[in-house]
């Protein structure tokens, strides 16, 4: 509270100790407004405190030191005769820059705080003259001592009191600050009030003006030049600034139920309007400043109700719900509202025009003071400063210097803030009609000058066009109704403003003006648009000729059929010549680390993607079912529950494989002084390879090389020709060509080995024509292009799939594992069941455009994957491919093999499609690149084979032919009779239940086509990243129709099921029928997307339903002890009680448990997620109302988590979280947000949230034991 004096010299040595005071201010502000409560309520307790508060304001006047100003310091009087023109003003003989002042003043404060409530009881005026009298006090001391502290602030403000340190800034801050200004700043600008209540208005300004050291413009109004010499013209014009401000605070500011007519219930729905007028803010972000200055005085019903009045809540899905101004409430801000700070000003400013653009864009940028309440009325004298002469001299003073254009002592603000106090004037005059500023308006020729404003043509009044026009406007309405419309005003003018054709105009002129700057910018874009055609009119023609195009099904018996629409127009991706389609565009791609653009070769150096494998379990329909033994493992066969799958994600951006070498080395000796300079867990392990994508900061873990189009490899070939049926003769003489029975001696067991035969074996057994045919589809006919791999992509290639391997098995591995390929394809399946999955959720067609990073992944994933088997033993991938065919074409021999219904037939298509071109392969690697699948013959009827066989697969499954679906709705002639037998033949052939009641045939399809959706939807992802045949133009048909015309499929099940003309067709149907019986399966079909857990709508009732059997907390901030809910299953898990029962018996899960605890300190939670969510789990903390996600690893020998609190789903009535429930409000589950949870851990982005939250949170004290939740 040390009083401060303005240093001039030299800066401040030190700055003083000032926080201690603001401190006090803070503590006491509650104990003050409960004094005046009890004041305001008991009359004699209220004058009694008034006097003395007055005789302590006395004691303080006659200990203030004499100012410098008075010479003679022993007896001379505070007091100094001030003139201006013929009026003569006592003021108070103090200067702010010279002499000591504090900011503290709670004396004063208390007073006038005081004197606010006296109008209850008696005559405020009469009452304060008296103590003034008896106490001999100076009657401007009141606000004395307010008056120096805003001067104070203006000239901080201009910056004459730089060199006194921040010590004064961090104090006039929080004077005005939300926590103290209740009992400081408004104090201050009320005891103003009170002084020009009390003191006349004349002597009031005249005694501002004197402190503020500006009656040079009301002695000299027209004088704007200053002196030639004179060196703080910037400083002086920015404090006339801030004194038009504070006199707009004075006369406008008159929300105190004490000061103006309002209630305090006005009082709070102005703050909260004009606190969201600077941005929509979060509910309790808004209660909170509210708290903080102290307007909760009402009680919490109002608090509750004012926003809901004023504002709107808009609910957001990953931020915070946030309260928004009505727009009906745009009209009550004020810009000049005194809580505003500069900054607050500004964007409220700019937030206020835009909304109102928003609603109509004529509306001008301008805004404008709204009609202040009336004041009470021990405060209405306050209006006499309107019509005084000084307040006039004063705006004349602003108005002559707005139109000199040499005024120097003038600013574009200056003028802005004169005219809205004319505007305030009116305001009063419409409202009182004896006021006289009217009359001394016109008598000072304010009019006139206001009238040359307008027509004034300058830039340096351009800002303040708008609210010129808008004074006039209301000048001339007064002069009409007052009936003196002089014949020298301009009434074209008049008529102009009254007539509302002209405002019309004007606006249609702007959206003219809008509409012809919007039309020039279209056609520069189109001129853009053609310019690039005609550059690129490669890239933008389509160069395949349907007319040319030979469909596959036309060499099959009997397929002379007529075709839809759809099938006409759509170009199919399989059963074509290699180079039939569009050919492909070179791909050009730009390195993120060195900005280098490379085209993408197989003979160049590679192009990597930054990308993430990890073992997964989402798509998992079983999660009961666990792989015992990963070392033992056979993941040759995709079961279709899904229980295990291996997925991959990249963030599709992409970098040179030696860029990017370089940086994994440079985090990698880096790694080791990580932990020193992070307190909290790493976001990312380098022990698991696990990196940072250097433009994204996606968690990696490996990369994924980018390869051009396959069909780049090999030359155009001939086309064979030959039937389905004839393939799959073809297929079956070589499966049964190429087994061989041994007798095991140890086993003594006959085992099936595969021994490929050459393919001149199986031509012999073939006509000549079907021989010559089959030559062509497995030989090696054509020419050879030489691009051989360049050494980077062939190391790239054999780094990811063994690191493919690493992460999905959690193991280490060796160049000679078999098992490698088979994981590479497996994740190659996986993940485009998981984006085909992604997709259903959003309702969107497969045709539809895919994200950059889902279409890159995909791309490169399925190339990789088609490549990687040519780079390994042609021996193993022939025997792998025997084995696969062996399931999907009986042979007359036993084989041990999984049954079709249990099989997944997406991952064995896949599989099949990678292997089925090395069955023949050379051992020659140059000669093996002409073995990739390119989408000809072979993949045409290995796709119609799958089809069919996926068709029996889901008739035979579980109650199909029985349960009913939900959105099946009969059409006239939906099928047609011929597809309707072959199911009726279909159906005979499938054991039937006699005592449950089938479907109607009809049904029947219906469930059919839509059961086999999933397959053709992934089937045709799958081949479009293959082939590169582009999506169809137009889909005129359902989405099933076109996924056979682009798959080359046909429609009817009486084409694709051509039992007529072929009997091995029809014994292949019948031995999937007899293989099918020893299925295991329990999947039902349709396969339904995987869902989170159904949480309860309300979250009370979640919390009754884990109240019951969860142990209580062992230690009150015991975290790791919350019960939680398994979002995947629903489970609650909770580490159970020290004071339990005794261990139960040890049962099959609680077997696994231990088997997994490699560390017996790792928590239920993590426990759980390994046996039920595989490494990522998703939990909700019920006490604590948050979310805990994890990503768990363990190998067997090592146990690591890492993991994130989040906020909940639930939401209040605000759209807010509360996170431990603090607030304590109702919550509600938001739809929103919880499906933007179950979105992010479909598409498997979990890990990578993880990632990002422990960055962000990197500098917390300690790091959260994961491993112990």
């Amino acid at each position: 509270m040390d009083q401060l004096v303005r240093q001039t010299g030299q800066h401040v040595e030190f700055d003083p100790e000032w926080e201690t005071a603001f401190n006090l201010v803070i503590k006491i502000q509650s104990i003050l407004a409960a004094i005046f409560d009890w004041c305001s309520h008991d009359h004699e307790l209220l004058l009694r405190a008034y006097q003395v508060t007055g005789a302590a304001l006395a004691e303080i006047q006659r200990a203030t030191p004499v100012s410098h100003l008075n010479k003679d310091k022993k007896n001379a009087s505070p007091m100094v005769k001030i003139s201006v023109h013929d009026l003569k003003v006592d003021c108070y003989a103090y200067d702010v820059e010279k002499d000591p002042i504090s900011i503290h003043i709670p004396v004063v404060r208390l007073f006038v705080a005081l004197h606010a409530h006296l109008q209850k009881y008696v005559n405020s005026k009469m009452t304060f003259d008296d103590l003034c009298e008896k106490s001999k006090i100076y009657p401007c001391f009141v606000y004395e001592e307010a008056i120096r502290i805003q001067v104070l602030c203006a000239q901080h403000v201009a910056g004459l009191w730089k060199r006194n340190g921040y010590s004064l800034s961090n104090q006039i801050y929080y004077y005005s600050n939300v926590k103290c200004r209740r009992e400081m700043y408004d104090r201050d600008i009320l005891a103003l009030q009170v002084g020009a209540s009390l003191t006349p208005a004349q002597t009031f300004l005249v005694q501002i003006l004197h402190k503020f050291g500006l009656l040079e413009w009301v002695r000299a109004p027209e004088n704007g030049r200053g002196a030639s010499t004179e060196m703080k013209i910037p400083e002086k014009v920015r404090v006339m600034e801030e004194f038009l401000h504070l006199l707009i605070i004075i006369l406008g500011e008159r929300y105190e139920p004490t000061v103006g007519h309002v209630t305090a219930e006005q009082k709070l729905t102005r703050e909260v309007i004009h606190q969201l007028c600077i941005s929509p803010m979060a509910h309790s972000e808004l209660i909170r400043g509210l708290q903080d200055s102290g307007q909760l005085a009402m009680g919490p019903v109002d608090l509750e109700a004012t926003p809901k009045e004023v504002a709107e809540v808009k609910r957001g899905t990953a931020t915070k719900g946030s309260c928004e101004l009505k727009s009906n409430h745009l009209s009550e801000y004020n810009p000049f509202y005194y809580h505003y700070t500069k900054a607050d000003q500004c964007k409220s400013e700019a937030y206020v025009i835009t909304r109102r653009k928003l609603t109509d864009d004529a509306i001008p940028n301008t805004l404008f003071i709204p009609c202040p309440p009336k004041f009470t009325d021990t405060f209405q004298s306050i209006v006499n400063l309107f019509d005084c002469d000084i307040f006039l001299t004063l705006i004349k003073a602003c108005l002559c210097r707005s139109m000199d254009p040499d005024a120097r002592l003038w600013s574009e603000t200056i003028l802005n803030r004169a005219l809205h106090l004319i505007t305030l004037a009116f305001y009063e005059q419409e409202r009182m009609t004896n006021l006289q500023f009217y009359l001394k308006f016109q008598q000072f020729e304010l009019d006139k000058l206001i009238e040359q404003l307008k027509n004034y043509q300058s830039s340096k009044i351009d800002v303040c066009k708008d609210l010129i026009s808008h004074v006039y406007k209301t000048y001339l309405r007064f002069n009409e109704t007052n009936g003196q419309l002089s014949p020298s005003s301009s009434i074209s003018i008049t008529q102009e403003i009254n007539d509302p054709s002209k405002k019309d105009k004007a606006q249609r002129k702007r959206k003219d003006l809008a509409a012809q700057k919007r039309a020039k910018i279209i056609a520069q874009m189109t001129q853009l648009q053609k310019n690039f055609i005609e550059k690129n009119i490669q890239l933008c023609s389509d160069p395949t000729d349907e007319s040319n195009l030979t469909s596959p099904e036309s060499m099959l018996i009997d397929d002379k059929q007529t075709t839809t629409t759809t099938t006409t127009t759509i170009q199919s991706c399989l059963g074509t010549n290699d180079f039939e389609t569009s050919p492909s565009n070179k791909q050009n791609l730009t390195c993120i680390f060195c900005q280098e653009t490379s085209e993408v070769k197989f003979n160049s150096e590679a192009l990597v993607l930054s990308a993430y494998v990890q073992t997964s379990r989402v798509l998992s329909k079983n999660r009961s079912k666990r792989i015992e033994n990963w070392d033992t493992f056979d993941p040759t066969f995709m079961c279709n529950d899904l229980h295990w799958g291996v997925h991959v994600s990249s963030c599709g951006h992409a970098i040179h494989a030696s860029c990017w070498t370089k940086y994994h080395n440079s985090i990698t000796s880096q790694d080791h002084r990580r932990t020193l300079r992070m307190r909290g867990s790493a976001n990312y392990d380098t022990d698991r390879n696990e990196f940072l994508c250097p433009l994204c900061q996606t968690l990696s873990n490996t990369v994924l090389p980018v390869l051009p189009s396959l069909r780049t490899l090999i030359r155009e070939r001939k086309l064979a020709e030959m039937s389905f049926h004839e393939w799959l003769d073809g297929l079956e003489k070589i499966l049964n060509g190429s087994m061989e029975a041994r007798y095991e001696i140890d086993t003594h067991e006959q085992r099936i080995f595969f021994n490929p035969c050459p393919l001149t074996t199986i031509t012999k057994m073939m006509a000549e024509r079907v021989a010559q045919n089959f030559q062509l589809l497995f030989g090696f006919a054509g020419d050879i292009r030489r691009q051989d791999f360049h050494e980077t992509i062939r190391e790239r290639l054999m780094d990811f799939a063994k690191n493919v391997y690493r992460f999905g098995l959690n193991g280490e591995t060796d160049d000679e594992n078999e098992r490698i390929p088979i994981i590479l394809w497996t994740s190659c399946a996986y993940t485009i069941q998981s984006i085909e999955q992604f997709l259903r959720i959003d309702s969107k067609s497969i045709f539809s455009p895919l994200s950059i990073r889902q279409s890159e992944l995909i791309n490169s994933l399925t190339k990789v994957s088609a490549v990687y088997g040519l780079l390994n033993d042609n021996d193993q991938m022939k025997k792998h491919c025997l084995k696969l065919l062996s399931v999907l074409l009986f042979s007359q021999t036993n084989i041990q093999n999984p049954s079709l219904g249990d099989i997944d037939l997406f991952h064995l298509l896949v599989s099949l499609c990678f292997t089925l071109p090395i069955l023949f392969a050379s051992k020659n690697p140059s000669n093996s690149l002409l073995n990739i699948p390119t989408g000809n013959l072979n993949d045409l009827y290995l796709m119609r084979v799958i089809f069919m066989a996926h068709c029996i697969q889901v008739l035979s499954s579980s109650g199909f032919l029985y349960e009913k679906n939900s959105d099946y709705q009969m059409k006239v002639s939906q099928y047609d009779e011929n597809e309707l037998k072959i199911l009726d033949k279909l159906i005979e052939k499938l054991p039937t239940n006699q005592t449950q009641e089938m479907l109607s045939r009809e049904e029947i399809l219906y469930k059919l086509k839509q059961s086999v959706l999933p397959l053709l939807r992934c089937s045709t992802l799958f081949y479009h990243s293959l082939t590169g045949v582009s999506w169809p133009i137009e889909i005129v048909d359902d989405e099933y129709t076109n996924m056979c015309a682009y798959l080359g499929l046909p429609t009817n099940l009486s084409k694709l099921f051509d039992f007529d003309n072929g009997n091995y067709l029809n014994e292949l149907v019948d031995n999937w029928l007899g293989n099918l019986s020893i299925s295991k399966s329990s999947v039902k079909y349709p396969i339904l997307v995987n869902r989170l857990y159904a949480l309860p709508r309300e979250y009370i009732d979640l919390m009754n339903q884990v109240s019951q059997g969860v142990a209580p907390y062992k230690y009150a901030r015991d975290e790791t002890r919350s019960p939680c809910i398994c979002l995947t299953c629903g489970e609650i898990v909770v580490r159970p009680s020290s004071t339990s029962s005794p261990t139960p018996l040890l049962t099959a899960n609680s077997l696994i448990s231990t088997l997994l605890n490699v560390d017996q300190n790792v928590g239920p939670c993590n426990l759980h997620t390994q046996q039920c969510c595989g490494s990522i789990g998703l939990y909700l903390r019920v006490k604590e109302c948050s979310l805990l996600l994890l990503n768990i690893v363990n190998d067997g020998r090592t146990h690591k988590a890492r993991g994130a609190l989040m906020p909940a789903p639930y939401l209040d009535d605000y759209g807010e979280t509360d996170q431990n429930l603090r607030r304590g409000n109702p919550l509600h589950l938001c739809d929103e947000r919880y499906h933007a949870l179950y979105r992010r851990w479909l598409s498997h982005t979990i890990p990578e949230d993880i990632s990002r939250n422990m960055e962000l949170n990197n500098t917390a004290l300690y790091a959260h034991p994961w491993s112990h939740f």
